[in-house]
């Protein structure tokens, strides 16, 4: 052994055991030991090497088969669950301004969006806000809760005609009575008989953003028209959008009329979620 052999080279050198011709020999024996050991470590060597080269291939083939496999968003590995987020936007009466407010993407997985759409939740106390209040006088109630669209326009190419009351003035379509809230004169019960019953619906303008990554499904304001479907089917988007774990979307909100009455806009966000530690992005070769 290697070992072996230095320490009887030392000892006999302190010993002075050897001649200088028998120390030589032994040292150039312990010389031929560490030339065998370094060629038995250099062999060793590249044999880890060869090792590692051929891990590292077999890993970057099954790495080049993955990103093969993965090209669009069903392709990408995880369970599917049903998911709604909802954004919510607070108005007042004869509310003009522009408002926000978003959703934040939860940990468990990103957000497949497969469908929209925007909802009005009436929310006023006060009768007086809301078309035809004394048509009706007992109870004192209010409409409060109940769901309206975002816009007048599915109910009036679903229903256009079938709003209009005889008993309230309304025997034929027509948009200034539908729509109109006339307020010269001094009889309120004949003021708020002038009131058009789709007055009390509001019109808004929306602008969907992905806070995380810094995109926006519109690149203006759209009308919330555009985002109802045929007899008030939801509107389904050509391709899914997307937000990752922990983006945030926005919805800006801007009414076109002034708001008829306090509410809220609830916007619904519809699709599923991805469940894992899953990156769209990333799957789909984006960030590469």
């Amino acid at each position: 052994m290697l070992e072996d052999s230095i320490k009887k080279a030392i000892d006999a050198s302190q010993s002075q055991a050897l001649n200088q011709s028998q120390l030589q020999n032994l040292v150039l024996e312990i010389q031929r030991e560490l030339n065998s050991y370094r060629d038995q470590m250099t062999g060793r060597r590249e044999s880890y090497l060869a090792q590692a080269k051929h891990i590292s291939k077999e890993l970057e083939a099954i790495a080049n088969n993955l990103a093969t496999n993965v090209k669009d968003l069903e392709d990408i590995p995880g369970v599917r669950t049903p998911k709604f987020y909802e954004v919510i936007i607070e108005f007042d009466n004869q509310d003009t301004s522009l408002k926000f407010n978003s959703a934040e993407i939860n940990p468990e997985g990103p957000f497949l969006i497969t469908q929209i759409t925007p909802l009005w939740q009436m929310t006023d106390p006060d009768r007086t806000h809301y078309a035809n209040h004394e048509v009706v006088v007992a109870p004192n109630n209010t409409p409060n809760g109940r769901i309206l669209p975002c816009s007048a326009y599915p109910m009036i190419i679903n229903n256009f005609g079938t709003t209009n009351a005889e008993y309230i003035g309304y025997t034929t379509p027509n948009y200034i009575q539908l729509f109109n809230r006339y307020q010269d004169t001094t009889l309120p019960y004949d003021k708020n008989q002038q009131w058009g019953v789709l007055s009390d619906i509001p019109e808004f303008d929306f602008q969907i953003e992905v806070a995380g990554s810094g995109k926006f499904f519109t690149n203006q304001p759209i009308a919330a028209a555009s985002l109802y479907g045929y007899l008030g089917t939801p509107m389904f988007l050509g391709v899914q959008g997307w937000a990752e774990r922990g983006d945030k979307i926005v919805i800006h909100a801007t009414p076109t009329v002034p708001v008829p009455q306090k509410g809220l806009v609830r916007f619904i966000l519809q699709g599923y979620q991805i469940l894992g530690n899953i990156s769209i992005n990333e799957a789909l070769g984006y960030n590469k």
